[in-house]
């Protein structure tokens, strides 16, 4: 990496400066692949983040500070966290994954609108400034030279594919939701499905495991089919790997100005125009679909009159995918005085667009009845500085673990939904990544 040398004499020379708090040192750097480095690093924690613009990426190494929450009193001043929260932090977590996480880096490579630096996150403040230095130093002399993003067929071996729930199971969970709309006690639930690929274990030409190593590739992949979407990736622990490529903003915020969306109402590209044509008659005129977007645009509105002292929404519009295609409405609104990014993200998610209407209901009844555990599966990834927040819906999204992928999609169970047309829809939310797998 061109400008080694002077990474690490800057990073010397602070031994000399009077730093007791948070201190960030940047240099720029030549054109890098942000995915390619990442693939070549050996640490056990590293992250990505890729805005739906492209026009801002990161790629991240080690942990300098953690938090459990975005509330002012455990953040460090001025530092940039990355990080999420699961969808319901009462369920069961992952392994590896508690309900809330957000870290500052140890070592960051950024691309901001075609300039890329790299950066040393110092947290003098909790621990001695030589010993965050070494730190820092200890990575740097492990790095490695970036590495190819592989753009072939990955060709995993797919030795067994199961669903949870399967498909009697499924049809079970949509009728009970459907009994409780008709009682009257509910208007929506999102019910969701774990897709588990178990693969044969082998190992690529450095002796790393394929899967793990192989994920990267998948991610460029991904990110190549899908340009306009939100990617991620989070690995914490060994072996295990969430990562994402999420067409859905939870919210922005940009100053004082904050802008979310509701994206909900889904339908099939279609594979012909004939089918094309069809689908976006359908999308824009089935009453089913608009209702699905409306119970999410209702909740946005009200969560804005409680944080906002003005705002406008847009009219209805179409956002497609590489597969399928979405119903969605934007708002923009002028944040009321001391509305934290912490109680902005408290307080929107989840959206109806993955749990349902009324939110403690829904949860309570998503909890009694999905047979797997959600995890961060539908909640929210992203990426808070003091100036700019933004969290995408961490839905179209993969968990990598060991020898298995755990793919997830969700389909909103309103009146008038059948098991077997959510059944298909939640087969056309994975085909882009299934696509890609085997």
């Amino acid at each position: 990496m061109t400008n080694i040398e002077q990474i690490y004499s800057a990073l010397n020379n602070l031994r000399q400066q009077p730093i007791d708090g948070y201190h960030c040192l940047r240099i720029g750097i030549n054109q890098i692949s942000l995915l390619g480095w990442l693939k070549a690093q050996t640490g056990n924690k590293k992250f990505y983040w890729r805005d739906k613009s492209g026009d801002f990426t990161l790629a991240m190494l080690g942990v300098s500070h953690q938090i459990s929450t975005l509330e002012a009193p455990n953040r460090l001043t001025h530092a940039n966290y990355f990080g999420g929260v699961s969808f319901n932090p009462k369920d069961k977590q992952w392994p590896g994954f508690s309900s809330s996480q957000f870290i500052v880096p140890r070592i960051e490579i950024r691309c901001n609108q075609g300039q890329y630096s790299i950066a040393c996150h110092i947290n003098a403040r909790d621990h001695h400034l030589n010993t965050e230095i070494d730190a820092c130093l200890a990575i740097l002399d492990e790095l490695k030279p970036e590495v190819e993003i592989h753009s072939a067929p990955l060709n995993f071996l797919i030795e067994q594919t199961t669903h949870s729930p399967d498909y009697p199971l499924w049809q079970c969970m949509v009728n009970s939701v459907l009994a409780n709309i008709k009682q009257g006690s509910l208007q929506k639930v999102v019910l969701s499905r774990q897709t588990t690929l178990k693969l044969e274990q082998t190992s690529d030409s450095q002796g790393d495991k394929s899967i793990e190593h192989s994920c990267w590739d998948l991610l460029g992949q991904w990110q190549h089919l899908t340009p306009n979407c939100f990617q991620f990736a989070l690995q914490f622990e060994p072996d295990t790997i969430f990562i994402g490529s999420s067409p859905e903003k939870l919210f922005r915020r940009i100053g004082n100005t904050l802008h979310t969306e509701a994206m909900a109402g889904t339908t099939p590209i279609g594979n012909t125009q004939k089918e094309h044509e069809q689908f976006y008659r359908q999308l824009i005129n089935d009453n089913k679909l608009g209702h699905e977007n409306e119970l999410v645009a209702n909740y946005i509105t009200e969560i804005l009159e409680q944080v906002c002292r003005q705002y406008s929404q847009s009219e209805l519009n179409i956002v497609k995918l590489a597969h399928v295609q979405h119903l969605n409405q934007t708002f923009s609104g002028q944040l009321k005085t001391r509305v934290t990014d912490h109680q902005l993200l408290n307080l929107l998610h989840p959206t109806p667009a993955v749990a349902g209407v009324s939110k403690a209901e829904s949860l309570k009844i998503i909890s009694q009845l999905e047979p797997y555990i959600r995890g961060w599966y539908s909640g929210a990834v992203g990426y808070c500085s003091p100036e700019h927040c933004v969290f995408s819906v961490a839905i179209r999204s993969a968990l990598i673990q060991n020898n298995n992928i755990k793919v997830f999609a969700g389909a909103g169970i309103v009146e008038g939904s059948t098991a077997e047309l959510e059944w298909h829809e939640l087969n056309n939310k994975v085909s882009t990544i299934l696509s890609l797998l085997a």
